[in-house]
């Protein structure tokens, strides 16, 4: 593969070797292995047959030197791949061996969430004694739902029923993640009172729950809930009927406090040591207080997997740009992912890591090439500029807005692109109005996103009594753009019903990679193999819809 974005010499026929970005997929094939031996009981011999595929590259070297650099070259990615099956095993094996319990128990923790689901709620409870012993991990208690109408997050509470301990690896949906990642091993069934016998300490804790109950008392209930789930995630007193009609609108992501979060945030602290007076401080300094600011917003989320991966980007990207490094999205990429799978190994395997770095590699791969097809159609309705497309001349107002429109248009599509087969086989369905309404809020939100944030902290810093007048603006802002989601049932245009096959996805996302510029073959050769890897990846889905 070859970036045209830098002007290195590709040393390989094919493609440019990029220690970081195939270090991290031979990383991510060490997980998988790690997988199919310690979850699915694959034996890890079988793979050693695939050992003498590492002889293949030797037979392309033509002199010493090169030799001795394609054996480096393996020994990294053998040893990514080593680290990778390590790390997961590691992983799971400190899951398995957390203390079991099963029987009538007295549970003690700290609620730091709540999830109604009809007559019962779900608490996670995190600082967990059982039986009057602390236990690593947290709880997940489900209660009746009158029991837990009155209570807060940052609550302290005492009950009493039966504790069972889960460390199997699946379930029905399949592999735990999110229960690995969080440590969740532990489920408490009851109908016990609750007694509520403290408040949690935890500053970011407190300082989240100010925040809520800010939002909650300036704005509409509607609203605010909507507000809470795009400054921090909180999705829990958002109403039913309205976050199903938004999933089928596509943007359900705004929810998932992550790279749009973070990546707003991280562009305007940076936009301020480049653009103020602060320009002249210190590289490492700045680098220091835009990561102070980054974590301190993961914390108040509640260091979620997502805004941890998304932080974890933004601050490779931003020590490469101090550091002046060649600007390379793959190199980044892959970096970051392997410092958030060596946190997190268990990640790989969960729907938000999956589409959180699709969404990278959509862009990284197929940006230029769709930007390339909209350039062109929008000179069938825009006359071509006379002073031509040159990097170097000058452009009017005009021109300027075409070129955001087209980067708008290709940063989407190659999005939409990327996740779709993830999103069709996590979640049954694709919306078909996601591309619209990832055009319109998706910058919208990105725009605003500062700026509202900054209303909610004034609120919660000023008396309660006037939240309503500082939030006046958001509130009405926000309560129009909803009115879109209480007019339309978006649930109408989607496509669903269909089932995606393993060899499929694998046929459509190689297929992907052959419409880029990162393969140094020719033309011909490039569309040829793109077509037949998506007739490919058309057919292994049929087969299964019909088979199944």
């Amino acid at each position: 593969m070859i970036n045209t974005e830098t002007e290195r010499e590709s040393e390989y026929k094919l493609f440019n070797f990029r220690p970081a970005f195939f270090a991290a997929v031979f990383f991510c094939l060490g997980l998988v292995l790690a997988y199919l031996c310690f979850v699915k009981g694959i034996s890890v011999w079988w793979w050693l047959l695939l050992l003498p595929l590492a002889a293949i590259p030797f037979f392309f070297c033509k002199t010493k030197e090169k030799c001795v650099s394609t054996l480096w070259s393996e020994l990294i990615l053998l040893l990514a791949l080593g680290v990778g099956f390590l790390s997961l095993f590691l992983q799971l094996k400190r899951f398995s061996d957390l203390p079991k319990y099963t029987g009538e128990q007295v549970v003690v923790g700290t609620v730091t969430e709540m999830r109604e689901n009809g007559d019962k709620t779900r608490l996670t409870l995190s600082n967990v004694t059982i039986g009057g012993e602390q236990v690593e991990g947290k709880l997940n208690a489900y209660l009746p739902t009158p029991y837990c109408e009155k209570l807060q997050r940052t609550d302290v509470i005492l009950i009493n029923g039966r504790v069972e301990t889960d460390t199997s690896y699946e379930n029905d949906y399949g592999i735990r993640s999110g229960e690995i990642s969080e440590r969740i091993p532990y489920v408490f069934w009851g109908d016990s009172k609750i007694a509520v016998i403290g408040k949690s300490t935890d500053f970011l804790l407190n300082l989240h729950l100010e925040f809520e109950r800010s939002v909650l008392t300036g704005m509409s209930e509607e609203v605010g809930s909507v507000v809470l789930g795009i400054l921090f995630g909180n999705t829990e007193s958002m109403d039913d009927a309205l976050m199903k009609n938004i999933r089928f609108g596509g943007i359900a992501h705004v929810f998932a406090v992550s790279g749009l979060h973070v990546g707003v945030l991280y562009g305007f602290f940076a936009w301020l040591f480049e653009k103020t007076g602060l320009k002249n401080t210190p590289k490492w300094l700045r680098f220091l207080l835009v990561a102070v600011v980054l974590i301190f917003y993961a914390g108040i989320c509640g260091f979620g997997a997502s805004v941890l991966r998304a932080v974890i980007m933004c601050l490779v990207a931003y020590a490469a740009k101090l550091t002046e490094l060649p600007k390379d999205m793959l190199e980044t990429l892959g970096i970051a992912a392997i410092l958030v799978l060596l946190l997190n190994p268990v990640a790989l395997f969960g729907i938000g890591f999956q589409l959180s770095f699709l969404a990278v590699l959509g862009i990284a791969f197929l940006r230029k090439p769709i930007g390339q097809v909209c350039d062109e159609l929008t000179f069938l309705f825009i006359k071509r500029p006379e002073n031509g497309l040159e990097k170097n001349s000058p452009i009017g107002f005009w021109e300027k807005l075409r070129r955001d429109f087209v980067g708008l248009v290709s940063v989407s599509v190659s999005t939409q692109l990327a996740t779709a087969p993830v999103l069709l086989d996590a979640f049954g369905y694709l919306s078909g109005w996601s591309l619209l309404l990832n055009m319109l809020f998706v910058p919208l939100i990105g725009a605003v996103f500062s700026l509202l944030l900054l209303f909610v902290v004034l609120a919660a810093v000023l008396p309660i009594a006037i939240a309503d007048i500082v939030l006046f603006i958001p509130n009405a802002v926000w309560s129009a753009l909803l009115l879109l989601f209480d007019l339309m049932d978006f649930s109408s245009f989607a496509l669903s019903g269909i089932t995606v096959s393993g060899s499929g996805m694998l046929c459509y996302y190689a297929g992907c990679t052959f419409l880029s510029d990162k393969w140094n073959i020719p033309k011909w050769g490039k569309i040829a193999l793109t077509v037949l890897l998506f007739v490919g990846a058309a057919v292994a889905t049929v087969v299964v819809n019909v088979a199944r």
